[in-house]
């Protein structure tokens, strides 16, 4: 998951942990890229599915898919946009994502889009 407010981020991550997922985060797009570039920080397991918010500092949600989309490693993973802008979530395939929630997400919502594309 790509969330820059904290308290979004973590307290998202403890809501999907407790359904059996694990969970990876960064705070913006440029962390998360240099995450999956750098061979020393490269998790063992890749994720399922990106949650990525739109609107973020260092490197927003766009750009971050503009960048995702030419890395082998992340290339094929689904990435679903997490926005309050609804004009912006209406571009999500426009921007090369699977889906999009809107912010604030509810729960079912994002178990359901989680189901849609993880395994346990």
């Amino acid at each position: 998951m790509i969330e820059d407010e904290k308290d979004i981020r973590e307290s998202l991550a403890e809501a999907i942990e407790s359904e059996g997922y694990s969970t990876l985060t960064a705070p913006n797009g440029m962390d998360a890229i240099l995450m999956f570039e750098d061979e020393a920080r490269i998790p063992e397991k890749m994720p399922d599915l990106i949650l990525l918010d739109l609107l973020m500092p260092r490197m927003n949600g766009a750009t971050f898919l503009e960048r995702a989309r030419r890395n082998k490693r992340l290339a094929k993973i689904p990435v679903v946009l997490m926005t309050t802008d609804r004009e912006a979530a209406q571009k999500a395939t426009k921007y090369g994502a699977a889906g999009h929630l809107h912010k604030p997400l509810g729960l079912d919502e994002l178990y359901s889009t989680i189901e849609k594309y993880c395994l346990h």
